[in-house]
């Protein structure tokens, strides 16, 4: 008989090929495929009365016994977050390459107004193509690191080093995985890391505190501080605030340490250690009180440059003298990066700003005699704080600002390269009503240059980005719901004078400034627009600043605007709500609750009954009854069933005092909620994640999966077509994506049939369309019968049941 059933073989490989299409069925606790019942861990042929007909069965069981075990990877794509950018413009501190092989970078990422903590606008990256393209390697990272330093261990490449705030990481496996390494680095800010070329378990770690110390790897630090600056601290701290570290190449006893602005100028300029740090000695003659950017002759390390306010200056002794090397370089220029040829190293290139705010590229071929401009094609508004060569090809160099940038013609052109580079704190996530393909994403800025791009548009879903340009700083954007060509932006930009409100008409093509009111000057926090005449709209700040804030409201589509804040007691209007059936009645969520208008914003009361946390972020309102509200605040998510009238609590799931930053209902079924929390400010060390909840906020589960470490959620948006794809903009990691899918719901109808297996038995043997086709259940981007009977074994509703014709 066996003999038999394996002469049979290519039979049964044919059938399992597609000759032959098998039913479902579902019999108590098993299954039924085609002629077999499949059980938790058996597949047996169904009994039958024909003999013939039982032995052709046992040859299909085998078939399905031949294809495999039970056990299927996870599909690929589907109820997993993925980041979708855009990538790029976010703040890149420093940057590493791979001495053995230049094609493989870091990037240090963060927001680097903030010295003293880290915050959410941070991260590593890696590229092993030469920068085409990035993805984060961050697994064992905090969710919440602003990465100053990064160092890479010359003679084992596998090792890397990443430091920011007072936190230090190390990998031993290029980046993969990481492991804190901070024992005694006690109260030290780290901006700048160094390691020792001849003996890579010695490293230095400055910042501000001064210099501490490792000879094990990161396992232990001391304080290195004896000498360096006025006085130390018991702790072993120091007045100094070390901007730059470098090491001798040939002798790495010799350091030195640069200062970028202590608070006493007495002690600012060049400290020099020749003794592994254990005492330092000023070396500051000819010098500037502030030196950013240090570059030592790898061949002849008694040579140095330094950079900072008031250009380049050259020492030949080894920090004896210095002197300026200017010749060239624009007057009262600004040094923020150098960096020496390793085989020409009297070839230095240098990043200058000048006193109107250009940065620009400059070169010397003779040691800082006489400097040439090479390139203005670095952004004006990103401040590059990291400038790589690359050590085999000198004409390749990398500068890290508001994004990466790269040069194969030693600096006469360069090029953004920030493909997965995603980085970006994302503030809105708006999707068009009617063609959901089309997304845009508005990013905050607050510490860039308004030209800088805060607006980027998708037509793929987020697959790709392009930047909008001529808005200036507008994170909030809204479509008009009767005619989503129109958009209105709303500015960030404080002190602008052009106004806080942006709209466009042609899809944002173009945009233009509305009339200078509503004089949101700090920036506008909400926008609404009236559902039924979107020629009503109205915008909000949370600014008090010169007096301008409040709600403000236009009914010619922007044309002007008035104040509308009787009865309105807070004025630090955070969100606003239109009720989507009355849309005279609207919700201002302040800083002190939750307020109600019933008159088109005329008049308004409070709403606070029940509201403990009076702090709220956000407000949503169920599309089908709206009287039903949910508030975000800084206390968790409340509910209200009446219209405002009183409020309770629905944290049930939520961890205790969640910072509620983003709540979304699903447009297709209400019950479904979504939450997402950011701790509160970029400084908060708080958890930041999305949760779901299936009952109307009775309670909640947390959905991270391919989420980042706390990554800090700003808003979420939902598609309004499908119900099931959702949108998150984070702090720091840009946008991701995910679709909710009912695995084995192929056609999505709500339940795992026939009709489900059918779609898979018609393409048996078939390549998948993609890592998101619903009939490739397994993920190995086949449909074939390991898909078959991972469905078998989904479909438990009784829709599946089909009796057997002798049975």
């Amino acid at each position: 008989m066996i003999q038999g059933v394996l002469g049979l073989y290519p039979s049964i490989v044919r059938y399992a090929a597609g000759e032959r299409r098998g039913k479902v069925a579902s019999y108590q606790s098993k299954h039924r495929y085609g002629d077999c019942e499949v059980g938790m861990n058996r597949i047996m042929p169904v009994l039958e009365h024909s003999t013939t007909k039982y032995n052709a069965k046992v040859l299909i069981c085998i078939c399905l016994l031949l294809a495999g075990g039970f056990a299927g990877t996870a599909k690929a794509g589907i109820n997993k977050w993925t980041a979708i950018g855009p990538g790029g413009g976010g703040s890149i501190n420093t940057l590493a390459i791979d001495p053995s092989d230049p094609m493989t970078l870091y990037a240090g990422s963060g927001d680097n107004s903030f010295i003293f903590m880290s915050t959410r606008d941070g991260g590593v990256f890696k590229s092993t193509d030469g920068g085409a393209n990035w993805h984060a390697v961050g697994t064992g990272l905090p969710g919440f690191f602003d990465v100053r330093a990064i160092v890479i261990d010359p003679l084992k490449p596998s090792t890397v080093y990443a430091a920011g705030g007072g936190r230090l990481y190390k990998s031993t496996d290029s980046g993969a995985s990481w492991q804190a390494v901070n024992t005694g680095l006690s109260g030290l800010a780290i901006t700048t890391l160094v390691i020792d070329p001849l003996n890579p378990l010695t490293l230095y770690a400055g910042g501000y505190g001064g210099v501490f110390k490792t000879t094990n790897g990161g396992v232990s630090w001391q304080a290195v501080n004896a000498g360096l600056g006025n006085r130390t601290s018991l702790n072993g701290l120091s007045d100094v605030f070390v901007s730059v570290l470098v090491i001798d190449p040939l002798n790495p006893a010799t350091l030195y340490a640069g200062n970028n602005g202590s608070v006493d100028d007495s002690i600012s300029g060049v400290y020099k250690s020749t003794n592994g740090g254990a005492s330092w000695q000023a070396a500051n003659i000819g010098l500037p009180d502030s030196v950013s950017a240090i570059a030592i002759d790898p061949l002849n390390p008694l040579t140095l440059y330094a950079g900072g306010y008031g250009g380049v200056f050259n020492t030949t002794n080894g920090g004896a003298s210095w002197q300026a090397v200017n010749t060239g370089l624009p007057f009262n220029s600004s040094v923020s990066a150098l960096e020496i040829d390793p085989f020409n190293p009297s070839v230095i290139f240098a990043i200058v700003q000048d006193e109107l705010g250009a940065t620009v590229a400059f070169k010397t071929a003779n040691g800082g005699a006489r400097w040439q401009e090479v390139s203005r094609e670095l952004p004006s508004y990103s401040s590059i704080s990291a400038l790589e060569i690359d050590p085999l090809n000198p004409a390749t160099l990398y500068a890290g600002g508001e994004g990466v940038f790269k040069t194969a013609d030693s600096g006469a052109s360069w090029q953004a390269i920030n493909i997965g580079l995603n980085n970006l704190t994302v503030s809105n996530v708006a999707i068009d009503p009617v063609n959901s393909d089309i997304l845009f994403a508005g990013i905050d800025a607050y510490y860039k240059d308004p030209l800088n791009v805060t607006l980027f548009k998708s037509t793929d879903k987020g697959d790709t980005w392009q930047a909008v340009t001529g808005i200036g700083r507008a994170p909030i954007i809204e479509f008009d719901p009767l005619n989503p060509t129109i958009l209105y932006a709303g500015s960030s930009h404080l002190g602008s004078s052009s106004g806080s409100v942006f709209k466009s008409t042609d899809s944002g093509a173009s945009w233009q400034a509305l009339s200078t009111e509503p004089p949101l000057v700090f920036g506008v926090n909400a926008i609404a627009i009236d559902p039924t005449n979107s020629s009503t709209l109205y915008a909000s700040s949370a600014s008090q600043i010169y007096g301008r804030y409040g709600v403000f409201k236009t009914t010619n589509g922007g044309a002007s605007w008035q104040a509308v804040n009787t009865g309105l007691t807070s004025l630090d209007v955070n969100e606003l709500a239109i009720d989507p059936v009355d849309s005279a009645t609207l919700y201002a969520g302040t800083g002190g609750g939750v307020f109600k208008s019933s008159n088109g914003g005329a008049s308004w009361q409070a709403v606070n009954s029940g509201l403990a946390s009076l702090g709220v972020n956000e407000l949503a309102i169920d599309p089908v009854d709206s009287a039903t509200l949910y508030a975000g605040t800084g206390g968790g998510v409340f509910k209200s069933s009446n219209g405002g009238a009183s409020w309770h609590a629905i944290n049930t799931g939520l961890p205790p005092d969640s910072f509620i930053s983003a709540i979304l209902i699903d447009p297709l079924n209400p019950a479904m909620l979504y939450v997402g929390t950011n701790g509160g400010d970029v400084l908060s060390h708080e958890s930041g994640d999305v949760y779901q909840s299936a009952n109307g906020g009775a309670s909640w589960q947390v959905v991270n999966n391919g989420l980042p470490s706390n990554p800090g959620v700003n808003v979420l948006a939902i598609d309004p077509l499908d119900g099931a794809t959702l949108y998150a903009g984070t702090h720091g990691h840009s946008v991701f994506k995910i679709t909710f899918k009912t695995l084995g719901d192929i056609d999505q109808d709500g339940d795992i049939d026939r009709s489900d297996l059918a779609r898979i038995t018609a393409a048996l043997n078939q390549p998948a369309d993609g890592p998101d086709d619903l009939r490739d259940l397994n993920g190995d981007l086949s449909i074939d019968a390991l898909d078959a009977r991972k469905l078998v074994l989904l479909c438990t509703q009784p829709q599946c049941a089909m009796s057997s014709p002798n049975r």
